[in-house]
């Protein structure tokens, strides 16, 4: 018999249902949304944990069989079942247009192969549209994962230097364009801790290239288990001012070749941009954003 409720979590992100949703995404095994994607995406900085709770289980017995989620902020749904529950697809739908909208904007990230899903979704009126997700591969091999720094620059990791101000000011320089110089906040530091201060983080698998003024240049994050063959590639990002010299490359390098020796044969990131293939990624599988139909 199947059962329903919805995700569970208080002020703990790791007291709540969590772990069960990343074992669940383990068991399933599907590089599209792996363990590494939840566990990068439901623990960075800019996400509302709080959102968790609108989140739908559904459970066979007590195992977990079904997950409604929001992709990254509320108003996009990702739908995951187990083979055998595609049947739940349709309730799931209503469950997550109901619970997972964005003051009524809601849309469903459907991958182009689920031809089961894209029904259900175009019996509850959904259409798609020209927005499309793909994300892309690596084979780790050693043999080709080999880079050369510019003098001066130096690869370390956040082990070896836990650095929440130098992460933020990366981040914030390299996807947003904010130059500015400035502290942290103490509920900043809070969020950025919440990611990287955590059970089940592997600080020598976020790998930074340091210029020679000390200040990051590029930024490679890496998600990574014993349990699975596959990594999680997020985020990737150069400084601006650092572009066009090899340092995205070799950071997302050196971190593919430590996860190498965890015992981890590919990696995956939720990318299409040509930096990844010009480094070795190829297109594993697209996805299609579906909205309800007006």
């Amino acid at each position: 018999m199947i059962t329903f409720r919805r995700y569970q979590y208080k002020d703990n992100l790791f007291e709540g249902d969590f772990l069960l949703v990343r074992d669940f995404l383990l068991e399933l095994n599907n590089p599209t949304f792996s363990f590494g994607w939840w566990d990068y995406q439901k623990t960075c900085p800019s996400f509302h944990a709080d959102d968790l709770n609108k989140f739908g289980l559904w459970f066979e017995g007590e195992q977990l069989v079904a997950l409604a989620c929001a992709e990254e902020d509320l108003g996009t749904g990702i739908l995951i079942a187990k083979n055998g529950c595609q049947t739940l697809i349709g309730e799931m739908i209503e469950y997550a247009k109901e619970n997972l909208h964005d003051n009524g904007k809601f849309s469903l990230m459907i991958p182009d192969s689920d031809k089961v899903y894209q029904t259900a979704a175009a019996n509850a009126g959904f259409f798609p549209t020209q927005e499309r997700d793909t994300d892309s591969i690596i084979q780790i091999d050693s043999k080709n994962l080999q880079y050369t720094l510019p003098e001066g620059f130096k690869i370390i990791s956040m082990a070896d230097d836990y650095n929440p101000v130098q992460f933020d000011r990366i981040m914030r320089r390299g996807f947003s364009g904010d130059m500015e110089e400035r502290a942290l906040s103490s509920d900043e530091r809070k969020a950025i801790d919440r990611q990287f201060m955590r059970p089940l983080m592997n600080l020598d698998l976020q790998i930074a290239v340091v210029a020679p003024d000390e200040s990051w240049a590029a930024f490679c994050g890496m998600w990574q288990t014993a349990e699975s063959k596959t990594a999680f590639i997020e985020p990737v990002v150069t400084d601006p001012a650092y572009q066009k010299m090899g340092l995205g490359k070799a950071a997302v390098y050196e971190a593919l070749s430590r996860c190498g020796k965890l015992g981890a044969s590919s990696a995956v990131v939720f990318s299409s941009l040509q930096f990844y293939f010009r480094i070795g990624f190829h297109p594993n599988a697209t996805s299609t954003w579906w909205k309800k139909s007006e």
